[in-house]
């Protein structure tokens, strides 16, 4: 059980990918049906749907890699950034 746990708060921790929180969403509603034992009887719409996400998010990084970048990405735990002048100082 420590380990769903565990794989429910990772996936609440990218919350921020919509595909993710609907996989946390779903692994959550189903936590109450797992009851004393853990199987695959009751899992197999979250390993379908984890092997989805995979997929999808696998197809729209080789989709999108191709087009040109048209901003600088940060990651969030960066710090605090200022932009001035169109350059990024920090």
């Amino acid at each position: 059980m420590a380990l769903w746990t565990g794989l429910l708060i990772r996936w609440w921790e990218q919350r921020r990918s919509l595909l993710r929180l609907v996989l946390f969403m779903l692994g959550a509603g189903l936590t109450f049906n797992l009851g004393r034992d853990i199987t695959l009887l009751v899992l197999w719409p979250v390993v379908f749907a984890y092997f989805f996400v995979r997929l999808t998010e696998i197809w729209a990084t080789n989709r999108f890699r191709q087009l040109p970048q048209l901003a600088t990405v940060i990651p969030a735990h960066a710090g605090p950034m200022q932009v001035v002048a169109g350059r990024l100082s920090q």
